[in-house]
């Protein structure tokens, strides 16, 4: 059986406080990922570093159909499985999600624009095959991902050395956001952290002072601003690790 949520409050808790409002033209994206980094050393279900698959949308911020949602990512053993049919081990598997809402209408446009370009390739005999609109569902949902909505968050993604990882080290990066008046988020994760930046609240460079942070620890191995726009989702499991917000270390 696969399971993620391990703490049903937690989640709540991110629901209400972390995840930002929707407008009329935007949904939040969620999907699960095998990371290769995570299976067992000589596993080789996974040729790539990442597999991302079961890519869901939500339409509004309502916590029944938002706990729903991640519910049905629970089922049973055999429902995630390689190429080779191979199941995905539990344990190797994330729940993300993109910490900004996305737009649809500029996914539709994305959509629209790519789908009648191979529509016409086809037609033309120039490249294109049927093989694009069969996955036209996972087409559609590649221009979801693409298309963020209202910017309320950056985020920095902090990676420790192997057995370093510690809050002293992160305490340093906050003094820094405390400093400059920045509102975030610390969620901690599997190998480190993330610290969900509020984008008005923002006047200065902060990764180049992040950078400086790292040059000058012997612990970090980096620092960097997320630009996939995914986070582990708090209240779930990231390879058998309790991703959770740090609300006692976190200014909002």
């Amino acid at each position: 059986m696969y399971t993620f949520i391990y703490d049903e409050n937690e989640l709540h808790k991110f629901f209400n406080i972390v995840l930002p409002p929707l407008t009329d033209n935007e949904v939040y994206f969620v999907s699960l990922s095998a990371r290769k980094k995570y299976l067992e050393e000589g596993n080789t279900i996974l040729d790539g570093s990442s597999e991302m698959f079961e890519r869901k949308l939500i339409e509004k911020k309502d916590w029944n159909l938002f706990l729903r949602t991640i519910r049905r990512y629970e089922c049973s053993d055999g429902a995630y499985i390689s190429l080779e049919g191979k199941p995905y081990p539990n344990d190797a598997m994330i729940v993300y999600m993109n910490f900004n809402p996305c737009d649809v209408i500029k996914a539709y446009e994305e959509f629209i624009m790519d789908s009648t370009k191979n529509m016409m390739a086809l037609a033309l005999g120039r490249g294109s095959s049927p093989d694009y609109f069969k996955r036209i569902q996972h087409n559609l949902m590649t221009a979801m991902h693409h298309s963020r909505g209202t910017k309320h968050y950056v985020d920095i993604d902090i990676d420790f050395f192997e057995g370093t990882k510690n809050v002293k080290s992160l305490q340093i990066i906050l003094n820094v956001l405390r400093e400059k008046n920045v509102q975030f988020f610390v969620i901690e994760t599997h190998g480190g952290y993330h610290v969900l930046i509020k984008v008005n609240t923002i006047h200065f460079n902060y990764m180049e002072i992040m950078k400086e942070i790292q040059e000058d620890s012997t612990k970090i191995k980096d620092i960097m601003n997320n630009s996939q726009g995914m986070v582990p989702l708090p209240g779930t499991l990231q390879a058998g690790f309790e991703v959770k917000v740090l609300y006692d270390l976190s200014s909002f």
